[in-house]
């Protein structure tokens, strides 16, 4: 097996992602979408403050982010992750194309009085190429989920970068459980973007270090919020609008109460971590 081949392999599943497909056709839909939801975000998601800051903490002890440093994060969402991170002592530029996203993260930085989180409104692609962070980091970001995302992280950071990705099972079933009964696409497995970013990276001589983390998230949020969400993520897909209601209600019927639903889960966060290399052209990049 060559160097290349997993590059390839990656590369391909990015091709078959019914999702990366949509995302790379219709980005404007997943802007309006991440707009609406940014409120909602990082209770659906089970990205709580609490599960960011542990993540900051082992990057922190793991000396991928010192206090001091300086760290770009690429999609940043609501901000919990560099909120975490600033925390622990960082420098953070948090990136996000979402306008929503940054809105919902300036609110925070208000509310927590952090002056150690600069929010940046960006498209990720449009970045100078210049490596003044010491950390690049996208956490469950896509676009950066391939050989070229890879190389793009690496132009942007001095010394190490960080994906985080899953390992195939979700926070929570609910997302999965509504998929299987309104799309004729196959449900996506995350697991398989670590199985070749783990692979693409030590065959081109990252030797990445694996961080695993199993992190207790609880969903705590109104019936309506959370049909709210479903509503405007299925719905990108043209599902019949019929279909979606009933089937959102059905799945989430059974953990409501009081017009309120609560479930504790467990999220399994992989972080992938590696050093820049001194030459860090990547065939592909």
């Amino acid at each position: 097996m060559t160097d290349s081949d997993w590059g390839r392999r990656w590369e391909d599943f990015g091709k078959r992602s019914f999702l990366k497909q949509t995302q790379q056709d219709h980005p404007e839909k997943w802007r309006d979408f991440y707009d609406r939801v940014a409120g909602l975000w990082e209770q659906m998601a089970g990205l709580s403050f609490g599960a960011a800051k542990v993540m900051a903490g082992t990057l922190a002890d793991q000396g991928f982010a010192p206090a001091g440093n300086s760290v770009l994060e690429i999609g940043c969402g609501p901000g919990n992750l560099s909120l975490a991170l600033a925390a622990y002592g960082c420098r953070v530029t948090a990136m996000d194309q979402s306008l929503g996203m940054i809105r919902v993260l300036k609110d925070k930085i208000r509310a927590t009085g952090s002056s150690n989180v600069v929010p940046l409104a960006a498209d990720w692609s449009t970045l100078d190429a210049v490596r003044n962070h010491d950390l690049a980091i996208a956490a469950f970001f896509p676009e950066a989920c391939c050989p070229q995302g890879v190389s793009r992280m690496e132009k942007l950071a001095k010394h190490a970068c960080v994906l985080v990705v899953g390992n195939g099972s979700p926070a929570f079933p609910f997302h999965r459980q509504i998929w299987k009964k309104v799309m004729d696409a196959p449900c996506p497995v995350a697991g398989d973007h670590l199985t070749c970013a783990q692979n693409f990276l030590e065959q081109t001589g990252r030797a990445p270090i694996v961080l695993s983390l199993d992190l207790p998230v609880v969903l705590d949020v109104s019936f309506l919020r959370a049909r709210e969400y479903f509503t405007a993520y299925f719905s990108m897909f043209r599902c019949p609008l019929a279909l979606l209601n009933k089937t959102i209600d059905q799945v989430l019927a059974p953990h409501a109460k009081n017009g309120h639903i609560y479930f504790e889960g467990q999220f399994a966060v992989v972080m992938v971590c590696w050093d820049v290399p001194a030459d860090s052209s990547l065939s592909g990049g």
